[in-house]
């Protein structure tokens, strides 16, 4: 149980930072609008796998080991949950209220994974 919750806050931690560094200019401007072009769809995927993507499918295969992940294929879930992030990420430097924003980000992501913990309070 520790080394899930460990993992639970890692996960929280791991997103809210994502969120963070997608509204810095520069980065924005070279990893999120330039490198698909540049460096292709191929790519961008194999990359993504090693960074941002990859982390929140191993910490969801961490959940899923612990019993707290109930999905048929926690690696397909874990790229799902961060397609979320990175569309969250795409929109927060436009946002009225970006702040609010990613607040709201990371309590819809929570209450997705809470939806797939059979331990979960509410079940």
């Amino acid at each position: 149980m520790a080394e899930s919750a460990n993992s639970d806050m890692r996960l929280g931690v791991a997103a809210a930072a994502f969120l963070d560094v997608c509204v810095e200019p520069s980065y924005r401007r070279l990893v999120i609008e330039d490198a698909p072009a540049v460096l292709g769809a191929a790519r961008c995927r194999e990359i993504e796998d090693a960074t941002v993507f990859g982390a929140m499918v191993a910490a969801l295969m961490a959940r899923h080991k612990a019993g707290r992940f109930e999905v048929p294929d926690p690696k397909l879930a874990g790229r799902m949950i961060a397609s979320m992030l990175c569309e969250a990420a795409l929109q927060l430097p436009e946002a009225k209220n970006p702040k609010q924003m990613r607040a709201h980000t990371l309590a819809i992501v929570a209450t997705v994974l809470s939806a797939f913990d059979p331990g979960a309070s509410g079940k």
